[in-house]
């Protein structure tokens, strides 16, 4: 059995050699075919193999893997045309299904890793739907996505845990309930795609755009937002514990019922926003503008709103237990049944909050 360098070899070899005119030997998808298919077929890639064959690529000079890249690109219509499915997959044991998926991920590995900045994927909405097929029915290793063209792609519930999807073009995408935990997404554009129920925890979303995104019910923590373009983002319900806003405009954001546990948006302008009903607990507010913020019903037992704009703001049955509010500027707002408890707070806004009708205990 070859070994894993020798396999790459002879792929290199066979896919790059060029006859006496300078005119490439393989020129059709069934003879890369049977190449994938006997050497590849057999059994998915095991990590420590993926781990060799990306670092044999690494080692390749630029000009040698744009044109590896190339190659296997021209092939790819075709390729996905037919599923990576072949009249070779019935001559093993293998299940069919299993066979393509374990000649797609080594066509994949070797094409994604040897590309440079360019989108590789065809624009045919049937053939990215076959693309996306295999994303969503099999969890690749150190899956490389980056700089590739899925714009309203259909990848729902697909599985990209740890995926590399910078500067993905991701627009307009179905990717509700996708896994997409620790996931690489810095600079990726994801405006107006579905999230909801989404697995975002640990992901990295460095100057991602995601103008226009609905991320109902998603899971975000632990999750760096402080570069990333998140105006008119759908949130209610999302899981935003440990989250970073630091120094974002958030005019009007809708938080209702979303949980911010330990989140940090400090320095950041809420004003007008609707925070009814969020787990705010530990939330570091300290320096934010929250001017006119519905915080009616929400837990902000522990929250440090230090030095914050609270102006016109509702507390309206809020429980700010535990929390600290000094040096704050409450010029009109509304503590009616508030629950205040070991509050840290000025006189002159302890005076303020019995007068509006807080339950100071």
């Amino acid at each position: 059995m070859k070994t894993i360098v020798e396999k790459y070899q002879q792929f290199l070899y066979e896919l790059l050699a060029k006859d006496a005119e300078g005119q490439f030997v393989l020129d059709d998808w069934q003879t890369l075919y049977d190449l994938l298919f006997g050497l590849f077929a057999e059994s998915r890639l095991l990590h420590a193999e993926v781990d060799t064959l990306i670092e044999l690529l690494e080692r390749e000079n630029v000009r040698r893997r744009m044109e590896l890249a190339e190659r296997l690109s021209l092939f790819m219509p075709a390729l996905l045309e037919r599923s990576f499915m072949y009249i070779n997959t019935l001559e093993k044991d293998v299940p069919p299904f299993a066979v393509a998926s374990n000649l797609f991920y080594a066509y994949w590995t070797f094409a994604s890793y040897a590309n440079y900045q360019n989108n590789l994927l065809p624009v045919e909405e049937e053939l990215l739907g076959k693309f996306c097929y295999f994303l969503k029915h099999n969890r690749f290793y150190r899956l490389n996505l980056n700089y590739q063209w899925l714009s309203g792609a259909n990848l729902r519930k697909a599985h990209l845990k740890n995926a590399l999807l910078s500067n993905t073009l991701l627009s307009k995408s179905n990717l509700i309930d996708a896994d997409l935990r620790s996931a690489d997404l810095t600079e990726a554009n994801l405006e107006g795609s579905n999230l909801s129920g989404a697995l975002l925890s640990n992901a990295l979303l460095e100057r991602a755009f995601l103008g226009g995104a609905v991320l109902f019910n998603a899971d975000l923590r632990h999750v760096d937002l402080r570069t990333a373009m998140i105006q008119e983002v759908e949130w209610m319900g999302a899981n935003l514990n440990h989250a970073i806003f630091t120094g974002q405009i958030l005019k009007g954001v809708n938080w209702s019922l979303t949980s911010l546990v330990e989140a940090q948006v400090m320095d950041c302008d809420l004003a007008g926003a609707n925070l009814m009903r969020a787990d705010l607990q530990h939330c570091n507010f300290t320096g934010s503008v929250l001017s006119d913020v519905n915080f009616s019903q929400a837990n902000l037992q522990t929250s440090i709103l230090y030095r914050t704009q609270l102006e016109r703001a509702d507390f309206y049955k809020a429980n700010l237990q535990d929390a600290d509010l000094r040096q704050s500027d409450v010029r009109g707002t509304l503590f009616k049944s508030a629950i205040f408890k070991n509050t840290l707070m000025d006189n002159r806004i302890y005076d303020y909050a019995q007068s509006q009708g807080a339950v100071i205990q």
